[in-house]
C-alpha cells in the first residue's frame, strides 16, 4: 500500500494530496511525481513530524521520467510524519441519473449522482480517503461564498482506488426528490411546439453540484438536460425533449405608449416614455388529459410586467408563468408590460409643428413655450436676413446660447403619440 492516504480535489482545478509514514530514529522518506508536477510540489510542500522530530533535508531528483522527492528526518522513537502538497488536477465532474413516473403534474424521483475523477500523478491511489469540494482552501469566511453559490463537499465513506492514468465512477447520491412534470414553452427558441421538462427540487440535505443529468420515465430513455449548483430547498426547471402534444402561438403587438416625463436641459428636449405591450399565447391541448405548462416569456432589460403581477419565476431574461390547460381545447394567456424608451429633439432643429403639437399634448408650460417659440423668431430672422459672415456668426451664436439657457422638466401620465 502506497503512502497516499487522502485527497481533497477542488472542483477549479487542483487537489491537495496527504502522505503519512511511520518512521523510526533518524529517516528518510520519498513522494513521486510527474516532472511537470515538480515547480508547483517545491512551492507548496509542508512536513510535519508529529513525533517532535526535524527535517535535515529534502532532495529533489528528476530524470525525465518521474520526480522524486527525498526527505531526510532526524528524531527518535518511532512517530508519525505527514507530507502534503498542492498540484494541479483535472477538474472532477458530476453526472446524474432522474428517475421519474410518466404521469402528469407533482411526483417523486430517484436521483442518482456519479462523480467523476480522474487520476494523474506518479504516486498509486490505493485505498485513499477522498472528499471532493466545490471551492479553493481560502473563502471569504464573513459570508462563506463563491462566485457559483455556497461552499459545499462531498466526502466519500469508503476507500478508493484509481489505476495509473485512469477514471473512476463514484456514487455519492442516490436519494429521492420532489420532481413536477410539465410542458414549456419559449417564444424565441420555439415554432409553435413545447418541450417536455421537470421542475427538480432539491429536497435532499445536500446540495447538488453542476452537471448533465439524464432522465428516465418508465424505464426508458427520455432526454438530457444540464443541472446548475442547487442548494437545499432550491428548484430547477430542467427541459429535455420536444412533444406535439400541445401547439402554441404568440401574437406580440404595441398597445401604445405612456410619456411620463419631459425634460429641456443641454439644448435637447427629451420625452421619457414607456413603450407598452400585449402579447398573447393562444395554446391548444390536443390531448384528453389536462396539461401542466410553463410559459417562459422573454424580457428586456428595463422592462416592467403589469399583468400578471406574479409570474411562477423571474430571471434575468424571461418571466415564467404556470397555467394549466383544460384537455381538447385552445386558451389564450395575456401578457401585458411596459418598456423606457427616450425620444431626444436637438432644439436647433425644433419646429412650429414640434411646439404646437407638445402644446396641444399639456407638455409644455406657458412659459416654456414663451422661450421656444422667441428662439424659434431668432433662427428665422437669421435666415430671412442678410448680414455678413461676422454678424452670422454673432447672431447664430447668440440663438445656441439661449437654447442653452432653457431649462425645463414636466412630470406627465397620459397616452401619447409620437409626433416628433
Amino acid at each position: 500500500m502506497g503512502s497516499l492516504k487522502k485527497i481533497a480535489l477542488f472542483k477549479q482545478g487542483f487537489g491537495l494530496f496527504i502522505h503519512q509514514f511511520n518512521v523510526e530514529t533518524d529517516k528518510s522518506v520519498s513522494i513521486q511525481s510527474s516532472p511537470d508536477q515538480m515547480n508547483e510540489i517545491q512551492s507548496s510542500l509542508t512536513v510535519l513530524d508529529m513525533g517532535g522530530g526535524r527535517i535535515n533535508s529534502i532532495a529533489c531528483e528528476n530524470d525525465n521520467a518521474v520526480g522524486l522527492f527525498k526527505i531526510n528526518l532526524q528524531g527518535s522513537g518511532t512517530r508519525t510524519v505527514q507530507v502534503s502538497y498542492v498540484v494541479s488536477t483535472p477538474p472532477w465532474e458530476m453526472t446524474y441519473r432522474l428517475m421519474v413516473p410518466d404521469q402528469p403534474g407533482k411526483t417523486r424521483g430517484l436521483l442518482q449522482g456519479m462523480a467523476i475523477v480522474h487520476r494523474m500523478g506518479a504516486e498509486p491511489w490505493e485505498n485513499v480517503d477522498l472528499t471532493l469540494k466545490s471551492a479553493r482552501p481560502h473563502l471569504n469566511f464573513e459570508t462563506k461564498k463563491q462566485e457559483d453559490g455556497m461552499f459545499y463537499e462531498y466526502h466519500i465513506p469508503h476507500p478508493v482506488s484509481v489505476s495509473e492514468n485512469g477514471s473512476v465512477m463514484i456514487p455519492v447520491m442516490d436519494e429521492s426528490v420532489d420532481c413536477e412534470n410539465i410542458l414549456v414553452f419559449h417564444a424565441p427558441e420555439q415554432n409553435i411546439y413545447p418541450t417536455v421538462g421537470i421542475i427538480l427540487s432539491n429536497t435532499t440535505s445536500n446540495p447538488l453540484a453542476p452537471g448533465p443529468v439524464t432522465i428516465f420515465q418508465k424505464d426508458a430513455f427520455g432526454g438530457q438536460s444540464l443541472l446548475p449548483t442547487l442548494h437545499p430547498g432550491q428548484r430547477h426547471l430542467l427541459c429535455y425533449a420536444n412533444t406535439q402534444e400541445c401547439e402554441v402561438r404568440l401574437d406580440q403587438k404595441p398597445s401604445g405608449e405612456a410619456v411620463r416625463e419631459v425634460r429641456i436641459k443641454d439644448g435637447e428636449l427629451i420625452l421619457e416614455s414607456d413603450g407598452m405591450m400585449m402579447d398573447t399565447y393562444e395554446i391548444q391541448n390536443r390531448t384528453t388529459r389536462k396539461k401542466e405548462m410553463v410559459i417562459e416569456h422573454p424580457r428586456m432589460a428595463g422592462q416592467k410586467l403589469q399583468k400578471p403581477r406574479n409570474p411562477f419565476e423571474s430571471t434575468e431574461k424571461a418571466w415564467r408563468f404556470r397555467i394549466s390547460v383544460p384537455p381538447d381545447i385552445a386558451i389564450q394567456f395575456q401578457i401585458e408590460s411596459t418598456i423606457r424608451d427616450r425620444k431626444t429633439l436637438r432644439l436647433a432643429d425644433i419646429t412650429e409643428e414640434h411646439i404646437s403639437a407638445l402644446v396641444a399634448k399639456g407638455y409644455l408650460d406657458e412659459g416654456v413655450e414663451k422661450q421656444l417659440r422667441g428662439a424659434l423668431s431668432i433662427r428665422d430672422s437669421i435666415n430671412q436676413k442678410e448680414m455678413d459672415n461676422s454678424r452670422r456668426s454673432e447672431q447664430e451664436r447668440a440663438f445656441q446660447e439661449s437654447l442653452q439657457k432653457i431649462l425645463y422638466v414636466k412630470d406627465v401620465s397620459k397616452p401619447a403619440g409620437n409626433n416628433l
